[in-house]
C-alpha cells in the first residue's frame, strides 16, 4: 500500500537519451538540471547512432527503473534526421511503435546544431551537412566546439531560440519533415519542462 502511494506521488522522471558520443546536446541540456523542477531529468549518452538501438536503450531503461507513462515518467531520444529519409522512415517507425511504455523522438534536421543557431539568428541558412551546420555555428561563436559550453559561456537565451523555432516552423505548413532544412522540434522539450513546472 504505501510503495504504490509512493509511486503515485513521486516526480515524474525524464529520462533524454542523446545519440553518439558528441557532448554538445549532453552539456546544453545539463543547464535544464534543477533540484528545484517538478520533474527528475536524467541524461544519457547512448555511444550509437543506430536507431533501433538507441530505441532498445530506452525500453530496456524503462522497464529496469520501473517508469510509467500514466505518471508522467518520458524516454525521449534526441536525434538528428542528417537529411537521410531511411533514418526518417525508421524514427517514424519506432516513434510510432506500440509497446507498454511509449519512447519519444525529438529530431532536428540536418543536425541539432540548428537548435543552437536559433538561439543566434531569426532564419539559419538551408545546409546540405551537418558539418556544414557546425560552420555555420563556428561564424556566430568562433570557440565552437562539440566539447565547448554554448550554453553557459555565450548566455544563450532560450525564450529567444523558442520564438524563432515556432515561427520557422509555422513557415514549412504542410511540407513533410524530411524537407524542412533547418528544422529542430527542441522546442517542445523545452515546452514540456516549462509545463511540468508549472
Amino acid at each position: 500500500m504505501k510503495q504504490g502511494k509512493y509511486k503515485k506521488n513521486r516526480k515524474p522522471v525524464i529520462y533524454l537519451l542523446f545519440e553518439g558520443r558528441n557532448e554538445t546536446e549532453y552539456l546544453y541540456f545539463s543547464h535544464f538540471l534543477n533540484r528545484n523542477n517538478k520533474f527528475v531529468l536524467k541524461l544519457i549518452r547512448c555511444e550509437v547512432t543506430d536507431i533501433k538501438r538507441i530505441y532498445n536503450k530506452g525500453l530496456r531503461i524503462a522497464k529496469d527503473n520501473d517508469l510509467d507513462n500514466r505518471l508522467g515518467d518520458s524516454i525521449i531520444c534526441v536525434v538528428d534526421v542528417d537529411l537521410d529519409v531511411s533514418k526518417y522512415k525508421l524514427i517514424t517507425m519506432f516513434k510510432n511503435k506500440q509497446n507498454k511504455f511509449r519512447i519519444d523522438f525529438i529530431i532536428s534536421n540536418p543536425c541539432f546544431e540548428i537548435w543552437l543557431l536559433f538561439h543566434l539568428t531569426k532564419n539559419p541558412r538551408v545546409l546540405g551537412t551537418s558539418q556544414l551546420v557546425k560552420k555555420e555555428l563556428q561564424k556566430f561563436v568562433p570557440n565552437y566546439t562539440e566539447s565547448y559550453d554554448i550554453f553557459e559561456k555565450e548566455k544563450l537565451d532560450v525564450m529567444s531560440a523558442m520564438k524563432n523555432v515556432k515561427e520557422k516552423n509555422k513557415q514549412y505548413g504542410d511540407k513533410p519533415v524530411i524537407d524542412r532544412n533547418p528544422y529542430t522540434e527542441v522546442d517542445k522539450l523545452i515546452d514540456l519542462f516549462f509545463v511540468l513546472n508549472k
